[in-house]
Formats: C-alpha cells, sequence, structure tokens
C-alpha cells in the first residue's frame, strides 16, 4: 500500500523543481503589505537582485514610480477576489534600468496569500517599436510621392500669380510714371500739351488698370491661399511623423483624424470623397497620439484602395465616412468606405502579422497588425470589422474613457 505522505512529498517535490525551472517569473506574496514570500529562480535572471534581496520586501518597493497608483489599483481588485490577467507594468532591474513585466494574479482569501505569474516583455515591446517605426517610416515614403504633389499645384499657381504682379506693376508703373510727368507739367504750366496727354492715355490702356483692378486682389488672394495650404500640409506632415514618448497624453481624437486627412489627400482626392461626422462632446483623452494617427492613416490608405479597386477605369468615385462619438464608457472611432469589401477567406487574418493581399511592392502585411495591437493592447480598446463584399467596409474602434485628459 502507498504511503500517502509520501505521495504528497513527492507531489511537492514535483511541484517544486516546476516552479524553480520555469523561465516566467512565478511569487507568492503577502496581501497585507504586499511582501515576497516565495519567489522562483527567473526573479534573479530578469532583475539581477540575489532572491535575499527580493524576499520580505513588498513587492511595490520594486514598481516604476508612475506604475504604482495603476499598480496599487490591480491589488485593490485582487483584494476583492478578482483575478487580473495581462496586467502590464515595469519593474526596477539591479543595474537601474527597468524591465516591462505582463503579470497574471490571484488570490486566496482563507490564506491571506497573492499568487502570480510575470512574463518579461521587454524584448517583445522593443520589437513591436521597432516595427511600428518602419511601418511608419515606410507610410511617410508613400506619402512623400503624394505630398510632393500636394505642395506642387499651389507653388505652381504661386510662382503664376508672381509672375503675373511682377509684368503687372511694370505696367503699372509706366503708366504711374507718365501721370507723374504730366502732373508736373501741369504744375510748371498750368496746363499740358497734347502729346503728353496722349503719352498718358497710351499707358494707361496698356496697362488696362481695370483689368488689373480686378485681378491683382484675386492674385494675391490665390497666393496667401496656396502658402495657407502648404503650411497646412507641412504643419500635418511635421505633427504626423513627430514620435510619442512612451507615456501617454492628453490627446484630440478629432483634431488628430482631420489632420491624418490632410497627410492622407493625395491618396483618395482622385478616387473617393469624404465625408466627416465629428462628435462635438468627444472628450481629450489620455492616449499615445501620434501611434493612433498611424492607425488612422493605415485605414485610410486602405479604404481608397479599395475604392480605387472599384472605380478604376470609370468615371465614379466612392466615398470615405469619418466619424467620431462618445459613448458612456468609451470613444468610437469609424473609418468606413464603398470599396470592395473582405472576403470571409481574408477576414480571419488581417490581423495577422505580415498577411497582406495587396501586389509585391505595395504592402508589407504590418499595418492591421500594428494597428490592431496599438488600439487593443497599447490602449485597452477594441477593434471590429463590419464588411460586405460588394459594399464596402467599416473599420471600428473604441478606447476606454478610463483616462479622461484635461
Amino acid at each position: 500500500m502507498a504511503d500517502p505522505l509520501a505521495s504528497l512529498r513527492a507531489s511537492l517535490a514535483e511541484r517544486d523543481r516546476f516552479f524553480e525551472l520555469s523561465s516566467d517569473l512565478l511569487c507568492e506574496a503577502s496581501t497585507d503589505d504586499g511582501r515576497f514570500l516565495r519567489l522562483n529562480r527567473a526573479w534573479v535572471e530578469t532583475l539581477g537582485y540575489p532572491l535575499e534581496d527580493l524576499l520580505g520586501h513588498p513587492f511595490m518597493d520594486f514598481v516604476h514610480p508612475e506604475d504604482r497608483d495603476e499598480t496599487a489599483r490591480a491589488a485593490s481588485a485582487l483584494a476583492e477576489g478578482k483575478t487580473i490577467f495581462s496586467f502590464v507594468n515595469r519593474y526596477r532591474h539591479r543595474d537601474g534600468s527597468y524591465r516591462l513585466l505582463s503579470w497574471s494574479s490571484s488570490v486566496d482569501p482563507e490564506i491571506l496569500k497573492i499568487y502570480a505569474i510575470a512574463r518579461d516583455i521587454t524584448a517583445i515591446r522593443q520589437t513591436e517599436l521597432r516595427l511600428h517605426h518602419a511601418n511608419r517610416m515606410e507610410s511617410i515614403g508613400q506619402l512623400a510621392a503624394g505630398v510632393a504633389h500636394e505642395i506642387n499645384t499651389p507653388i505652381q499657381f504661386i510662382g503664376d500669380n508672381l509672375r503675373f504682379l511682377e509684368d503687372a506693376f511694370t505696367d503699372l508703373g509706366r503708366a504711374l510714371l507718365a501721370y507723374q510727368r504730366l502732373d508736373a507739367r501741369a504744375r510748371e504750366h498750368a496746363g499740358a500739351d497734347a502729346a503728353l496727354l496722349a503719352e498718358v492715355t497710351a499707358a494707361v490702356h496698356a496697362a488696362d488698370l481695370p483689368f488689373l483692378s480686378a485681378e491683382i486682389p484675386r492674385a494675391l488672394a490665390q497666393s496667401r491661399q496656396g502658402v495657407e495650404h502648404i503650411t497646412g500640409i507641412v504643419g500635418a506632415m511635421k505633427d504626423f511623423s513627430h514620435p510619442d514618448n512612451d507615456e501617454k497624453k492628453s490627446g484630440d481624437l478629432n483634431l488628430a483624424l482631420k489632420m491624418t486627412l490632410t497627410v492622407a489627400h493625395n491618396e483618395y482626392k482622385y478616387v473617393a470623397d469624404v465625408v466627416t461626422d465629428f462628435a462635438d462632446d468627444l472628450p481629450m483623452i489620455d492616449c499615445h497620439l501620434g501611434e493612433l494617427k498611424q492607425v488612422f492613416l493605415n485605414l485610410l490608405v486602405n479604404a481608397a484602395h479599395s475604392i480605387g479597386d472599384v472605380v478604376a477605369g470609370t468615371a465614379r468615385r466612392g466615398t470615405i465616412t469619418v466619424s467620431t462619438k462618445r459613448e458612456p464608457d468609451a470613444v468610437e472611432i469609424r473609418i468606413g468606405d464603398t470599396g470592395t469589401g473582405i472576403p470571409d477567406g481574408v477576414l480571419e487574418h488581417i490581423f495577422e502579422p505580415f498577411f497582406t493581399t495587396k501586389e509585391v511592392g505595395k504592402g508589407t502585411g504590418q499595418g492591421l497588425y500594428l494597428s490592431h495591437a496599438i488600439v487593443t493592447k497599447r490602449h485597452g480598446g477594441q477593434f471590429s470589422v463590419d464588411t460586405k463584399v460588394g459594399s464596402g467596409t467599416t473599420m471600428i474602434i473604441r478606447l476606454p474613457l478610463g483616462n479622461i485628459g484635461a
């Protein structure tokens, strides 16, 4: 007959072997003060401290100061009996740097212990950021030719207007010079001879003063508008290409969408009209605004390409709709198109890395994958798709209102 105590000891020994062999960070901590009660060797490998420098210390001592409030809220949720999944915060390494850890935790209320498992996702996040940067550079490169065209058009009519003004003022100068001579002669002789009057008449006729009076203000107005248009394009590109910090900041989503529409204008202007419906009551929210603008750009470019496939070779134009809405617990952004729609066999793969249906050289398959990660992982939001083959697609983003910006 098997010895129950021996079986129990064998089970505990087997559990301990798994505990020590795990490459994930395993821990037991007190619910009273958060002191580490038991840790595996992965903590030494990940944070660089010997176990004796960790055991007996509150876990909050090692949490990044900026993450402590959120960590305290997660600990309070645990104390209420909730289980925490995929909670992310930063822990201090022995060398003073920080490691990004993703946690899953639960509490045993009878023995007042927290059981937690964490995984170091620092390298994964760095890879995601590099992919995001590469995707942003790809998008900027893709837009460069379009932006150059957008700027070239107003530059061309500004140049034409300036040449016109140069010639016009030359003619005006001749007319004014003739008037000055007439005025001088009149002052000298209290009259003017017929030859001088004829010269003045000819100069005025050559200058076509009524025409210049009408066209010079119009040329100046067009030039001013052209400069303003260029300023807007350059400002939007500068704003778009400005890198984000890793910290969230208060952002205006309506303004971000308007700026992105400006940057993407050359992508859709030949194939689609844009209809916008921005909610007036949309709050500022804490977010990585630069990353969200990258998401918006990816979706607008995809919408333009999809519509382009439908209207190619025809005089028809499609429609891109962009809207925002405030909900009780979230902000909703919709970007829709009247393009081809997404077949079921493709829809299930669109958020996978490097998946693309575009021809070689037109897409890397990172756009929607990174967009989905930015919305869901970086912002805790939701990303859904409403599509019908032959009718079009609407991309729906919901961002939580947990942190409303000032």
